[in-house]
């Protein structure tokens, strides 16, 4: 049992250390790969461009909707007197890595921990969960993702759906970074592809 604890330990101080350093070395991890693609084909290059700028646009966008949330969530439940209003807060934070299910899972949380305590606390919990989830939902997600990396509604419960079935939570955490692959790769790829099948067909 200890030799599992201390494993599990190591590795996590492995993940960490690997993490910061890639992180301190990202332009120049980025800068190398790019060099090399570039020598290698150019489309390739071009598509790894393209890749990243949407990429990128997703992870700043989803890190300024989770401190949004953790700030939003954290001063209602506060205000409400909820008596786990910073763990809810947080909580509403990281859940936003779950599009659509994960605010969900928060207000259930929220509501069944509130129902435990007061009547007047169950209804003040309700409230906030219905009326700031449909806050988020039509005018915060929207402000601050835009329509930059223009994904479908549809699209995105499917690849939820199916990398949660696959993979677990740590598939559904992936499953936008694999849909903006996936939709990038076609956006790129898409016309030429049509255009060998076309000349195919007419030869």
């Amino acid at each position: 049992m200890y030799k599992r604890q201390i494993n599990y330990i190591a590795n996590l101080f492995i993940v960490l250390v690997v993490g910061i350093y890639f992180l301190l070395d990202m332009k120049k991890i980025r800068k190398a790969v790019k060099e090399l693609l570039k020598r290698i084909s150019m489309t390739s290059y071009k598509f790894i461009c393209v890749l990243d700028r949407a990429m990128s646009t997703y992870v700043h966008s989803i890190l300024k909707l989770m401190l949004v949330t953790v700030l939003e969530y954290t001063i209602l439940y506060r205000l409400i007197g909820h008596p786990n209003w910073m763990l809810l807060g947080v909580l509403a934070g990281i859940a936003t890595l779950i599009p659509y299910f994960g605010g969900i899972f928060t207000n259930i949380v929220s509501i069944i921990t509130a129902s435990v305590y007061s009547i007047p606390l169950l209804i003040a919990t309700i409230v906030v969960a219905v009326i700031f989830s449909n806050v988020d939902g039509y005018i915060i997600s929207p402000a601050i993702y835009g329509k930059s990396n223009n994904l479908s509604p549809v699209g995105i419960i499917f690849f939820v759906a199916v990398f949660g079935a696959l993979f677990g939570i740590i598939g559904i955490i992936v499953a936008i970074p694999a849909y903006i692959l996936v939709q990038t790769a076609y956006e790129f790829f898409g016309g030429e592809i049509k255009n060998k099948l076309e000349d195919m067909m007419d030869s």
